[in-house]
């Protein structure tokens, strides 16, 4: 069945997105998927440094973002992490969210979870990071996001 209501929630590394994302999934019987599962699905890879840096990922991203929205038995779709101002484009019908969460606290959560994906939990390698995402276009998506909400 196909189902209209996507969501977009965006922001820097460790700024939250997942957390409210599983949070108004909940809340809202919607389907959650991550941006950055679908492109380990799509690159066959968990770290980070593998995952990012590949923009022309964009049209298999919103390809099988559109697949999941036709297809899911919930009434939508919550999609946290795009990187890419085409894929918000490609859905100019969903609600938007940027997560406004100041980077200080984007290094504690990144420095307190350790996660696997990430070899290293340095300041330098969380402003790498940081870079690469804005390298990517985040920079553009949050702009994209704002302008949209007025």
């Amino acid at each position: 069945m196909y189902r209209d209501m996507i969501v977009f929630i965006a922001g820097p590394i460790c700024s939250g997105k997942t957390y409210e994302s599983d949070i108004l999934a909940d809340a809202m019987n919607f389907d959650h998927v991550e941006i950055s599962t679908i492109v380990r699905q799509l690159l066959d890879t968990n770290k980070r440094n593998e995952l990012q840096g590949h923009p022309e990922l964009s049209t298999q991203i919103i390809d099988r973002i559109a697949e999941i929205k036709r297809t899911t038995r919930r009434q939508g779709v919550v999609v946290s992490g795009p990187r890419q101002v085409e894929i918000l484009k490609a859905f100019p019908e969903a609600e938007l969210i940027w997560m406004n969460t100041p980077l200080d606290t984007c290094f504690e959560r990144f420095y307190d979870r350790k996660d696997e994906k990430d070899e290293e939990w340095h300041r330098d390698t969380f402003e790498e990071y940081v870079k690469k995402d804005n390298d990517l276009g985040l920079q553009e998506v949050k702009q994209y996001m704002e302008k949209e909400k007025i």
